[in-house]
């Protein structure tokens, strides 16, 4: 029974995780790798003479690095340190890696297992009350990290069992994508069916009571009953709001709309908004959870292709003006992401469009075995497949979630997340938000940022032709548009991504972006005169 995802242990000192990994090893034919035992020997010394020798922070930093490297490999049975909790982008990586548990024991018990302390650095003092501080402090810890809690206080043997009772019976068909933000850390779940197991899915705020589910009238009449069972069986109580649909929706009234519907339930500082829908409500809903009480939690539920793919990961949030799209908003990291494909069965012809238009930017930027699936076989995406679909999601999933674990607030590398978009952006501003769906908008603006790099010799010939193709064969815009140079540059220069100048995102060929400040004006004019 090798392979698959790993099977982690995570508890205190004391709690059994060595000895019950050993044997969950042996039971499914798998590597058991102890933590400790790695960083010990990656340091050439025992964790308490490394403890000696470089304190906490540097065990801490070594046991990160060891996390990231085990985390890499699969098929695994692992048993963590104590203390692994405590940076969330172990928790993160962990998760993403497969199945974490928690051993539970009662401190009693904990106290008479770990005796005098003596070879545990922590508890260096009066080891009775060292423990009870770690366990009251990393109590909730546990549980926020854990898939699943098994209660060990008796022999390892009734541990393991149980341990892998749940883990045999548990659904495999969930990609987690871990998005190791720094002090935010959060996983993006990828699958068919998921709203039907948020309970199993979701770890929440452990004081949350409330929870404000966001959507529109026809997503929450058609999933919202799952979601609210789901939410209820978290042991929340679930108050709704419905926004309008359309771009248009992300107004300044309905920023205010949410905000008062927050004050009604009334939203507590502990308690969680959740974005059931599209674009458009997460980003209403989380800009919501960002402002409200001066932040709260945010779970996002996206039920279209570009929400999935794009706009729920990142934690981009923000409502539009007359002068520009997204031009007020704040960044604000979910708590956690939900993608569930089978809801993009549902989705009209030309919604999943334009989310294969996002989907199309991923493979120029960075995973061109993504443009060559559309390439191969657009007829799959557009009849909304759902293993093609679930694929492209989860493959743009984690391009995204790279680019801004690295680069949150876009001061560098994340800014390559606009290709398309510079142009796209100023085509819905112009347009008035309802000629083009965003994906729409973006493919245009691919076309448009192909072309510039042939004009300026970034791209060889033919990097235009292929976009357009690509394109055009999933139904989206490729031209027909006549826009006006001049009005062109007066929204850009209000762009929120505008610098010293405007800067526009290329490729020399897929895979290879590059990053243009201020481009010649007469080359711009031409291309955009060009899409008509």
């Amino acid at each position: 029974m090798s392979g698959g995802v790993n099977l982690v242990l995570v508890g205190m000192m004391g709690s059994g995780k060595t000895a019950v990994g050993r044997l969950l090893a042996e039971r499914l034919e798998r590597a058991f790798v102890d933590l400790d035992e790695e960083i010990a020997s990656a340091a050439g010394c025992p964790v308490v003479e490394l403890f000696e020798r470089e304190g906490e922070n540097g065990f801490r930093a070594r046991e990160a690095e060891a996390v990231a490297a085990v985390a890499a490999r699969t098929g695994q049975v692992v048993a963590t340190g104590g203390g692994v909790v405590l940076d969330p982008a172990n928790i993160a990586a962990l998760r993403a890696s497969g199945a974490v548990v928690w051993l539970d024991v009662e401190l009693d018990e904990l106290a008479r297992r770990v005796g005098d302390g003596a070879s545990r650095p922590l508890l260096a003092g009066d080891p009775a009350e060292r423990l009870a501080a770690l366990a009251a402090e990393r109590g909730p810890r546990y549980r926020a990290a854990a898939h699943h809690v098994v209660a060990a206080g008796g022999s390892p043997e009734k541990a393991a069992e149980a341990v892998l009772a749940w883990f045999l019976a548990r659904p495999a068909d969930v990609h987690r994508i871990a998005v190791p933000m720094p002090g935010a850390a959060y996983e993006v779940m990828v699958g068919a069916g998921l709203l039907e197991r948020l309970p199993e899915l979701l770890n929440l705020p452990e004081r949350a009571r409330r929870a404000l589910l966001v959507s529109q009238p026809a997503v929450l009449e058609r999933y919202g009953a799952v979601v609210r069972d789901g939410l209820e069986t978290l042991g929340l109580s679930v108050a709704e709001a419905l926004v309008p649909d359309g771009e248009a929706a992300k107004s300044v009234a309905t920023r205010s709309a949410l905000w008062r519907r927050c004050a009604g339930v009334p939203l507590a500082r502990d308690d969680v908004v959740v974005a059931l829908g599209g674009g458009v409500v997460g980003d209403l809903a989380g800009f919501a959870a960002a402002t409200w009480n001066r932040g709260v939690a945010v779970v996002q539920l996206p039920t279209t292709l570009l929400a999935q793919v794009d706009s729920a990961v990142g934690g981009k949030t923000g409502i539009n003006l007359e002068e520009g799209k997204n031009l007020v908003g704040a960044f604000h990291q979910p708590v956690a992401v939900v993608a569930d494909t089978a809801t993009l069965a549902s989705l009209p012809v030309r919604e999943l469009r334009s989310g294969l238009g996002e989907v199309v930017k991923y493979g120029f930027i960075a995973d061109p075995g993504v443009l060559e699936l559309v390439e191969r076989h657009p007829e799959r995406a557009l009849a909304g497949e759902e293993e093609t679909l679930t694929e492209l999601v989860r493959r743009g999933v984690a391009v995204k979630a790279r680019v801004v674990a690295a680069d949150e607030r876009e001061a560098g590398e994340r800014a390559l997340l606009n290709y398309g978009h510079t142009i796209g952006h100023a085509i819905e501003t112009l347009t008035g938000y309802g000629t083009y769906r965003h994906g729409e908008a973006v493919a245009l603006g691919m076309v448009a940022a192909a072309r510039l790099a042939e004009v300026l010799g970034v791209a060889e010939p033919g990097l235009a032709g292929r976009t357009a193709t690509a394109l055009s064969g999933l139904g989206l815009p490729t031209g027909g548009l006549e826009l006006d140079p001049e009005r062109v540059w007066q929204v850009l220069a209000r762009d929120k991504k505008a610098r010293a100048g405007v800067r526009f995102v290329l490729c020399s060929e897929p895979g290879r972006p590059v990053l243009v400040d201020e481009p010649e004006r007469g080359a711009v004019d031409e291309v955009l005169r060009s899409l008509a």
